[in-house]
């Protein structure tokens, strides 16, 4: 499913958090012909929301406004657990997730890094990198809430990824435990997997995956990673790329970045100064 197949149909967002409005506004502009936001908690009449184009139903109304739509888009405000969701399913509603609809028409042109608290560092330091080169490229988090780019390093939370999730172009995983909605977007193939390689129980969980090319996932930052620091020096294989006092960030995050950057065609060793620039600029 694509936001354009939303045209003409009745739609709920369920949450209000910056995931549901984000999907708001980008499910508007597609003209479906009901589109209301929906807070199932008991707070909902304190949640502000009245600068948004769409209703927000709660309190009573709240399960009622979900089962009437076509397409419900759950939020990572909504536990994936929650009882109503498998009521949805059995009543022939359609449950996606914001980032599915996006990924659907911008997979190939995406890396998307999940995985623990340092995700956000390493979609922040990715991008900054990619643009270093002159790359046209948006990111962060909602995908929905981007601008159009040629490129796009974007935070995927395991709560949006779905069965239907289309796998991005690059999948990065940072430090912990993988959630199975993740496990399961990379066994469907991605062109690339970076990992963080010092987590020895992130390593373990993927054994055995490989990308569509049939190459298993690289780790970075580990001791044996093509990417590494060691001895004072980021190191790229053998061969020092510039003084890891440079970094004054997530060491695994820089790691992740530049294997990241390596995959996709930059010549990482051969742009060491560029590179070293970037980074301590990044700060």
């Amino acid at each position: 499913m694509r936001l354009a197949d939303l045209n003409g149909r009745s739609v709920a967002v369920w949450g209000t958090g910056p995931h549901a409005r984000a999907a708001v506004r980008a499910v508007k502009t597609y003209e479906p012909t009901r589109l209301i936001a929906v807070d199932h908690t008991a707070g909902f009449l304190a949640v502000p929301w009245d600068d948004e184009p769409a209703p927000l139903a709660g309190g009573d109304h709240a399960h009622s406004a979900l089962v009437t739509a076509e397409v419900v888009i759950r939020t990572p405000d909504v536990p994936g657990d929650h009882e109503w969701l498998a009521d949805l399913r059995a009543r022939g509603v359609a449950v996606t997730t914001g980032s599915t609809l996006w990924l659907a028409d911008n997979a190939a042109r995406t890396v998307a890094v999940t995985g623990g608290a340092s995700r956000a560092l390493a979609t922040g330091l990715t991008a900054y990198l990619l643009k270093a080169f002159d790359r046209v490229v948006a990111s962060g988090e909602p995908a929905l809430a981007l601008s159009p780019a040629d490129e796009y390093v974007i935070e995927l939370p395991a709560a949006e990824c779905t069965a239907e999730t289309r796998p991005p172009h690059v999948t990065v995983v940072t430090a912990g435990e993988p959630e199975p909605a993740v496990l399961d977007l990379l066994r469907r193939g991605c062109e690339m997997i970076v990992v963080d390689g010092t987590d020895l129980a992130l390593r373990d969980a993927i054994r055995g995956l490989t990308d569509l090319n049939g190459f298993p996932p690289i780790p970075a930052a580990a001791d044996d990673s093509r990417f590494r620091i060691e001895d004072g020096q980021v190191f790229c294989s053998d061969e020092p790329l510039f003084p890891s006092d440079l970094v004054r960030t997530d060491g695994p995050a820089l790691c992740v970045a530049l294997a990241v950057l390596d995959g996709l065609g930059i010549d990482v060793p051969g742009a060491r100064d560029e590179l070293a620039a970037a980074v301590k600029a990044f700060g």
